[in-house]
Formats: C-alpha cells, structure tokens, sequence
C-alpha cells in the first residue's frame, strides 16, 4: 500500500504531510472534483455518502466518549487536519464551522 501511495505522490495525484510522527495523505482538488463527478455518474453517491457520514458520526462520537482521557490533545487535533472529511459528509458540520 505504501508503495501506492508514493507513487502517488511522486505523480502529484496525492500530497503527503507529516504531522506528529503520522502520515498525511491529500488528493488534489482536480482529482477530488473528477471522483465526484465519476461517483455521481455511477449511481452509488448517496449510498456512499451515507456511509461516509455515518463513519464520520461514530468518529464524533468516539471523540466524545474519549475528550476527556490521555487521548485528549490527539481529538483536538484531529479535526483540524481532517476538516475537509467532516464537511463532505451530509449532515455532520465541518469542525471549522461556527
């Protein structure tokens, strides 16, 4: 997989950041545009965006079960570095929201 990846990312279809010993992983807004109007095509978008947000529902709630624990400066950042995931799903607000 990792393989994959920087492939990837030394074609410049992904991003690559690291941010506290991990590895981020981005798509380009193009490739990301051009996957939702190939989702869109396929006939599954709102079954994948029901699943989506219903994996970014449990992840809010494992946040909140686990914000006040050794864990803590982890689910404060998370958020931030996966703030598009969030605001992609219908019905979970963006953790940069107001």
């Amino acid at each position: 997989m990792l393989d994959v990846l920087d492939g990837l990312v030394e074609k410049s279809v992904l991003t690559h950041r690291q941010h506290d010993g991990r590895s981020r992983y981005h798509m380009l807004e193009t490739v990301r545009e051009y996957g939702q109007e190939r989702l869109a095509a396929s006939g599954c978008e709102s079954v994948l965006r029901r699943r989506h947000r219903d994996h970014m529902l449990a992840l809010t709630g494992r946040a909140q079960r686990e914000w006040f624990g050794p864990r803590q400066v982890e689910w404060f950042t998370r958020p931030r570095l996966d703030h598009t995931n969030p605001g992609a799903a219908p019905g979970v607000p963006r953790a940069d929201a107001r």
